[in-house]
């Protein structure tokens, strides 16, 4: 398949292409690369890349073929890239017709240990991962909650900033590193609150 034939397919006619086996998940993941690289420079829209990452994903749902993968938000407080991916334990059988797995039920095997936080009766996606880096971290190089603290000014750790941001953990519309409804605090509850040195990692192949 083209780039000038993927550039034409809306997302629903890419899965379909990749169920039938006629685009594959990296292709599909090159093209949209490429179009993203294409139009920024001109739109200057993305504010953090995760190229890398998304090949990787590609890479892992093509070794994988019909396992499902979940890389968005399950819970109505969890959302973007800052949760950590989560899929199913075993294989499940995709074909013409449309195929639902729960991944908010807690009867729902996933792989790994601890892929997914449980809140009240539902499960959801383990939110916190600010960096992109496929872990949450609290403490030490290359932690959570850094960012946040850059975000609203660094020196100024009582500043709020508003918008749509990777540090809006609780998707507020604001990103606050102190204070009530603060963005820092998800991130210790989600490592463990009485463990800050704990990293929670996907678990993931």
């Amino acid at each position: 398949m083209t780039p000038a034939e993927l550039s034409e397919m809306d997302a629903l006619s890419q899965v379909a292409a990749i169920r039938d086996g006629s685009l594959s998940s990296g292709e599909a993941a090159e093209a949209a690369i490429a179009g993203a690289q294409a139009v920024d420079p001109a739109l200057n829209c993305i504010v953090h890349e995760r190229y890398d990452r998304a090949r990787a994903e590609a890479a892992a749902a093509a070794r994988l073929g019909a396992q499902v993968r979940m890389v968005g938000a399950v819970g109505s407080d969890e959302a973007g890239d800052s949760v950590l991916a989560a899929m199913t334990a075993a294989a499940v059988a995709l074909g013409v017709n449309s195929t639902s797995v729960d991944l908010t039920s807690t009867t729902t095997g996933t792989y790994g240990t601890d892929a997914q936080n449980t809140a009240g009766s539902v499960r959801t996606l383990w939110h916190g991962d600010v960096n992109f880096d496929g872990a949450v971290k609290y403490t030490g190089s290359g932690n959570d909650r850094d960012p946040i603290l850059t975000t609203v000014g660094g020196t100024t750790p009582n500043n709020s900033v508003v918008g749509y941001q990777a540090g809006d953990i609780n998707l507020d519309g604001s990103v606050k590193y102190t204070g009530s409804g603060n963005d820092r605090d998800p991130i210790l509850i989600n490592v463990g609150s009485t463990t800050p040195n704990n990293t929670r990692v996907a678990t993931l192949p």
